[in-house]
């Protein structure tokens, strides 16, 4: 499964999130202060492949 790293651009606290939402249109929840985000609008997104 293939995951990403989003930074929530309110508290700055970084999740990992899967893949499939990267570019789907749906906001993020951030786990920690339950910001909402496009992940777009992610203060850092870290999407390189790893295996």
């Amino acid at each position: 499964m293939r995951l990403f790293w989003s930074t929530c651009p309110k508290c700055l606290k970084a999740f990992v999130v899967e893949w499939a939402l990267r570019h789907a249109g749906r906001q993020l929840i951030c786990p920690y202060c339950g910001n909402r985000y496009l992940p777009d609008e992610s203060a850092a997104i870290d999407d390189r492949y790893a295996e």
